[in-house]
């Protein structure tokens, strides 16, 4: 058995239980879009929950890691059946896996600052939160892009490669379809919800094919 695919698949495992972590604590923390878009409340939640805001940066950060283990798994994989798009979904994946660790990051980073900052200075610290909150939306979008091209990419490969088991490439087609629907609905929950559950099904399933010897 090829260890880099077994770590690989590994990783996948890992990287659904991180997103469904993520997707709990999200939930807990409340903080929808509208919520978000409005300065006074997004800072006040991020002041009364700072330690349930600190987890949810950090799993979002950290959720990014096991994904790129998971995809260089997957592209050794793929590469005998499929190598260009074996490289292309490495590629992708590492910048788009990037643009939601950078989301992630400056949420966590700069939210817990600016709740500070507002005790100060309310006026100022929700025009900067504003700013933040573009900013970190436009890294959720590179993100959105690139993993969704990468999802679309990949599930194409496994289905027509039968790599894996082909029903696993329809739902990373389905996943990468959703992700790419937060580049046009970055603020709509269900877009939200749905690349979640199909993320976390497709790390999961993809994780435990990519563990078992590969048929001849």
């Amino acid at each position: 058995m090829d260890a880099t695919q077994r770590n690989g698949g590994t990783a996948g495992i890992v990287g659904a239980v991180l997103l469904v972590l993520f997707l709990i604590l999200t939930m807990a923390m409340g903080m929808d879009p509208h919520t978000a878009g409005d300065p006074a409340q997004a800072l006040a939640m991020i002041a009364l929950k700072r330690g349930l805001w600190r987890l949810v940066g950090i799993v979002g950060t950290l959720a990014a890691a096991p994904g790129i283990v998971f995809t260089i798994g997957l592209s050794h994989r793929l590469k005998a059946g499929a190598p260009t798009r074996a490289a292309t979904i490495l590629y992708f994946v590492t910048v788009g896996l990037g643009g939601y660790a950078l989301s992630s990051l400056l949420q966590w980073k700069g939210g817990l600052q600016l709740a500070d900052y507002a005790v100060k200075d309310q006026v100022g610290a929700g025009h900067a939160w504003l700013a933040l909150h573009a900013a970190a939306g436009g890294a959720q979008v590179l993100g959105s892009g690139f993993v969704g091209a990468a999802l679309l990419i990949a599930g194409w490969a496994v289905i027509e490669t039968a790599a894996l088991n082909p029903i696993v490439g329809w739902v990373g087609v389905i996943a990468g379809l959703l992700n790419l629907a937060g580049v046009f609905a970055s603020a709509s929950f269900p877009v939200f919800l749905g690349t979640i559950v199909f993320d976390v099904v497709w790390l999961a399933w993809a994780g435990v094919e990519l563990r078992q010897p590969q048929e001849a």
